[in-house]
This record gives structure tokens, C-alpha cells and sequence, in this order.
């Protein structure tokens, strides 16, 4: 490849510095506007793919991201963060979650990890990526990998989540005082925290945590997983973590107890008594379900008129 002139590499370094600018201060749109025109004198110009993709990501247009994506994979297949850009705008495009498009999303991550495997991030990103799919345990390893690597504020984030989710508790705890030592202006730090409060029964601490979450980051995601989380505390949802499944789950339940209420009735006879409480057990799953439904979406509207 013939590089730029110097006059025109010192133009394009003055691009690097505006763009980075623009994204540090949350300015997304003027940011990718700004690598248009990094990329006008420059086509090739990696660092100007690089954050338009990621400024496409945070302003959740992920097909946009995707184009960005490709673009730095041709320009730099040899990088493990061009696998894991484009991992992650995969990831984040709602039309590419059917079991074919994980796998290759689970590629291009595995990919990343051989392009450099000393690089800590991509562990964590993978890890990441891992626990948003369910798989707590093969996160774990990820994400522990990427902590030894280099120990950081955002790997301790990452486990003390993962950790509470997979009922390590003592763990979580232990990765979410790191976090909160290492970054206390993190506003999913204080939110984890939380959260481990309402497992132990410290309500006042929870509410504590939760209003330090809200005030360094009033997102409507916080509000939500704030809300589920207070109902899920509750005793007739503590125990029934398909509630907190994704929503395809509630119609495979639903499609089984179906067919078992389809041959009941088949052979009425010999299976009267099994009728009958397929449908006694339908009515009920759907009315727990309902009633955590329905204490969420009131959770959420007292959080948006500010009462913990």
C-alpha cells in the first residue's frame, strides 16, 4: 500500500484527534460526520471505520455498524479488534439472533482470540457476549482469563455480574468492591451493587445503590432492570427463574403443556385426571407470569416518579 504524503498525514492526524474527541464526549453523529470526511482524503483510513462503527453501535443503528464493520475487516483482517467489531455488530442487529447467526458470531470472536491472543479485551468482550446468551459458566472462564491478563475496572464489572448471575454470590461481592474501588463513578457498579443487596435483604443499602445508578446514568434499561429485579426478589417469583427467560421460552412452555392437553384429550378415557391439570397448570404459569408482569410495569412507573 503507498502512504499518504506528510502533509496529508499530518491532516489526517489532526482527523484522529477530532474524532476521538467527538466520541469521548458522547457526540456520535458529528463523530461519524467526522470520519465522512477523514475518509474523503483518506479512503482507506482504518481509525475512521473503527469509530464509525462504534458510533454507529451506540446510536443502536447496528446495520450501519455492520457496513463500518466489514470495511475494517478488509482494510485490517490481521487486527483482533476487527473481529471483534464485527462480532459485536452482529450481536447487536435483532434480525441476527436465530442459531446460525450466534455461530457465526461465535466465530468471529473465536477468531479475534486467534489473531492475538494476549489481547485482554477480546476475552472480555467474548465473555460478555457469552453471558448475554445464557452460557454463565463458559463466560466465566472468559472473563477470568481476561482479568489475568490485565486486571481492570471493567473486567471486575463484567464478573461481578456473571458471578450473580450464576449464584456465586461471595464472588460477586468480592469482584463488585474491586469495581467499586477501581471505577465509583460507574454507574453499573453501583446498580450490581444493588442488586446484591436485595439478595441479602438490605433494602435501605439497595435503594442507596440504586439512587447513585440513577443519578450518574438515568437510562430507561436501569429503570427496567431495577424494577425486575425488585419483583423477582418477591416470594412468589424468588423461585422461578423462567421468568426471567427469554420470551421464546414462554411459548415452548406453552406449545408443551398444549400437546399434553391435545393427547389427554385424545385419549379423554384413560387420562381425564391429566387433562385437567395440564389446564390447571397453563391458567396458573400465565397468571404468575401476568402478575410479575403487571408488578414490574408498576415498579417501573414508581422509579419514574422517583420512589425506590
Amino acid at each position: 500500500m503507498v502512504s499518504d504524503p506528510p502533509k496529508n498525514r499530518d491532516i489526517i492526524t489532526v482527523f484522529h484527534k477530532k474524532i476521538q474527541g467527538l466520541f469521548d464526549l458522547g457526540r456520535y453523529n458529528d463523530c461519524r460526520k467526522m470520519c465522512l470526511e477523514c475518509l474523503a482524503i483518506a479512503p482507506n483510513e482504518s481509525i475512521a471505520f473503527h469509530f464509525a462503527c462504534l458510533a454507529s453501535l451506540r446510536l443502536g443503528e447496528s446495520k450501519e455498524a455492520i457496513q463500518w464493520a466489514e470495511k475494517l475487516l478488509a482494510e485490517e483482517p490481521d487486527q483482533a479488534q476487527s473481529y471483534n467489531l464485527m462480532a459485536l455488530s452482529l450481536a447487536c442487529n435483532n434480525d441476527n439472533q436465530d442459531f446460525t447467526d450466534r455461530q457465526k458470531i461465535e466465530a468471529y470472536f473465536q477468531e479475534s482470540l486467534q489473531k492475538d491472543p494476549s489481547y485482554a479485551h477480546s476475552y472480555l468482550l467474548y465473555a460478555d457476549w457469552l453471558g448475554d446468551c445464557g452460557r454463565l459458566e463458559e463466560a466465566l472462564v472468559f472473563g477470568r482469563k481476561s482479568l489475568r491478563l490485565d486486571p481492570n475496572a471493567n473486567a471486575y464489572t463484567l464478573l461481578q455480574a456473571l458471578y450473580r448471575l450464576n449464584n456465586q454470590m461471595d464472588l460477586a461481592h468480592e469482584m463488585g468492591q474491586k469495581a467499586l474501588m477501581e471505577d465509583p463513578e460507574r454507574a453499573v457498579n453501583h446498580l450490581e451493587a444493588g442488586f446484591r443487596c436485595l439478595e441479602k435483604g438490605e433494602t435501605q443499602k439497595a435503594k442507596s445503590h440504586f439512587r447513585d445508578s440513577l443519578c450518574l446514568q438515568p437510562n430507561e434499561d436501569y429503570f427496567k432492570a431495577i424494577a425486575a429485579e425488585h419483583c423477582r426478589q418477591k416470594i412468589l417469583f424468588r423461585h422461578l427463574p423462567i421468568l426471567q427467560s427469554d420470551p421464546i421460552m414462554y411459548g415452548i412452555i406453552f406449545m408443551i403443556l398444549l400437546m399434553w392437553y391435545v393427547l389427554s384429550l385424545l385419549i379423554w378415557d384413560k387420562l381425564e385426571f391429566l387433562c385437567w391439570l395440564s389446564l390447571f397448570i397453563i391458567a396458573l404459569y400465565y397468571s404468575i407470569l401476568g402478575l410479575f408482569i403487571l408488578c414490574k410495569k408498576r415498579r417501573f412507573a414508581n422509579l419514574q416518579k422517583g420512589k425506590l
